[in-house]
């Protein structure tokens, strides 16, 4: 080997006599290769302070998203459970109203009931009723044509009796 200023000359290819790269010595340069310009120290540290610092920026920025996105989440839950209280708290209320509904038509029914009987009774009272003022009137103008016969008025007092025991006798046989 010959000594050379050339730190890379020692690591060429020597046992190539071509001067392109031989695959066994990729990426070492000799002399009679043109130098690769490796990037200094303070360039590769100011690339990967830009590149953290990207990485930084991006690592912020999906740290915010998903902060973002987690009140989201957790407001989306609160309004999940409001939702659901009011849903129940509306199906409570349409069973009360249900339950309501069903008492207020049980009570209608018995009301209907109720009306029917006292139609029927009331039925009853009014044909009682036609038939006391038949009997009252016929003997409201059998009394007048009897005291109108009668010579002493004395005796209107006797005629009343009667028709009253009359009325009572009359009254128990209904």
């Amino acid at each position: 080997m010959v000594p050379s200023n050339n730190l890379g000359a020692n690591f060429a290819n020597t046992h190539c006599n071509s001067t392109e790269p031989c695959p066994r010595h990729a990426g070492v340069t000799s002399a009679f290769q043109t130098p690769q310009r490796v990037p200094s120290i303070a360039v590769q540290r100011s690339t990967e302070k830009g590149a953290t610092a990207e990485a930084n920026l991006k690592l912020a920025t999906a740290e915010r998203k998903v902060l973002l996105l987690e009140r989201e989440v957790s407001h989306l839950k609160r309004r999940e459970g409001r939702y659901k209280d009011r849903l129940e708290a509306k199906g409570e209320s349409l069973k009360d109203a249900l339950g309501e509904a069903q008492e207020a038509r049980t009570q209608a029914v018995m009301a209907e009931e109720r009306i029917d009987t006292l139609e029927a009774l009331l039925g009853a009272v009014r044909k009682d009723l036609v038939r006391y003022k038949g009997w009252w009137l016929t003997e409201y103008h059998s009394m007048k044509v009897v005291i109108g016969l009668l010579p002493n008025p004395d005796y209107v007092h006797d005629i009343a009796m009667s028709s009253k025991a009359r009325f009572e006798t009359y009254s128990a046989s209904l």
